[in-house]
């Protein structure tokens, strides 16, 4: 990947096999927008990830396995308490055991999980969730993206939309291009000269 600094603000160049892309830092006020066009998808929280879980569960006959959610919430309370007390200087000798044992209760609860994982209420969570961080990637693009060449491309269309960078560029470029779309959005100091209104 090669960075380059222009006039204009900061651009990124990427290459993916015979092709090259070209990103550049959208203004904050562009960001600004971008966020604002994303504000109504709300993605599930994990309160409600964990109960349509349980009823799941409960659903398939597996009422013992119930537990296993309690036991993450509990870990994951456990932790932030953990990291809300700790000072530096202090051991991290409780915060390495509460990450184990975050560790330990989603590994369990991931073997829960499996049991349920064609559940309807399950399945509508991370349908959603795929979608909304699809629209995000593909929104992130049409902001951020400039440009191309290489062979089998078509060409840059003088106003690039969601449809066309999900339809006519290819798919393992998009996910790669995400990638870099999405540190662009998070402006840093090499950045600072597009963070003006657009």
């Amino acid at each position: 990947m090669t960075d380059v600094i222009t006039r204009a603000g900061y651009r990124v160049t990427k290459t993916l096999g015979d092709r090259t892309y070209t990103l550049r830092a959208p203004s904050f006020g562009e960001i600004g927008a971008l966020l604002e066009e994303g504000a109504g998808e709300m993605p599930a929280s994990s309160v409600v990830i964990y109960d349509t879980l349980r009823a799941a569960l409960l659903k398939k006959g597996h009422e013992h396995l119930v537990a296993n959610v309690d036991a993450v919430e509990d870990a994951v309370d456990a932790m932030e308490a953990a990291r809300s007390e700790w000072r530096d200087g202090d051991s991290k000798a409780d915060l390495i055991e509460a990450n184990v044992r975050v560790r330990r209760a989603n590994r369990d609860l991931a073997r829960a999980e499996e049991l349920v994982k064609d559940d309807d209420g399950l399945r509508a969570i991370r349908l959603a969730s795929e979608r909304s961080g699809r629209r995000r990637v593909i929104s992130t693009l049409v902001l951020t993206l400039e440009g191309w060449t290489g062979e089998g491309l078509p060409d840059v269309p003088s106003a690039l939309t969601a449809e066309f960078v999900s339809t006519q560029l290819p798919g393992n470029d998009i996910a790669a291009l995400g990638q870099i779309a999405q540190e662009l959005i998070r402006p840093t100091r090499v950045a600072e000269g597009n963070s003006g209104q657009p």
